[in-house]
């Protein structure tokens, strides 16, 4: 059964929410690509296709959407950085290339 009220604000916002919007994260990820170019954990370029974003203070611990909290990463370090801080996965890359 539908919630009226919510279907008719979902309808109100223009159906731009930004959890489900396509073109909004797609234009958001185009911006931070802009910005940065390569990933900023390991360096290697990143175009348009292999980019992800990845939030510098991980939303399970409270960080936001915004630029300012989202950088450019490739999909492995995305991937391996999971909800970790910044330092925690700096500490964690260098502690597994030491191990190699």
């Amino acid at each position: 059964m539908c919630n009226f009220e919510s279907f008719r604000l979902w309808l109100e916002m223009g159906r731009r929410h930004e959890k489900y919007d396509y073109w909004y994260w797609y234009e958001l990820r185009m911006a931070v690509l802009k910005r940065d170019r390569a990933c900023r954990y390991c360096g290697i370029p990143l175009t348009k296709l292999t980019v992800t974003l990845d939030h510098v203070i991980p939303v399970s611990k409270g960080g936001t959407n915004d630029m300012d909290n989202l950088v450019a990463s490739c999909k492995p370090c995305n991937h391996a950085k999971d909800s970790m801080s910044v330092e925690e996965f700096l500490a964690y890359r260098a502690r597994m290339q030491g191990t190699k």
